[in-house]
């Protein structure tokens, strides 16, 4: 095969899908994270539930950050594939356009 062929449609519907899943992921997270929170204080206030307590809120705080990088990536890679369709489409008509005046030229 020479060259290659880019379907603008389908940029776009992976662009869609790649910001829907950041969506639902978002919506996973904020729900888990509700229940878990929600559930008050499981560990009790002895020593040793405090420092069990103080481990869970730290895994908590680096899990989310986690959650929030890939959010927020899968929302922009799928804002890139929606700007690359429309950037191929814009050069596409560009070239059609030109090879189209050449063509009346001669």
């Amino acid at each position: 095969m020479d060259g290659f062929h880019v379907d603008s449609e389908s940029l776009r519907g992976a662009a869609q899908k790649l910001q829907q899943a950041g969506e639902r992921l978002g919506s996973e997270w904020q729900s888990f994270a509700s229940g878990m929170l929600g559930r008050g204080d499981v560990f009790g206030d002895d020593p040793v539930g405090s420092l069990i307590a103080a481990s869970y809120q730290a895994a908590h705080e680096l899990a989310e950050k986690c959650y929030q990088s890939g959010i927020t990536a899968l929302g922009g890679f799928g804002e890139g594939l929606g700007q690359m369709a429309s950037e191929y489409e814009q050069m596409e008509q560009e070239l059609s356009d030109t090879f189209a005046k050449l063509k009346d030229l001669f």
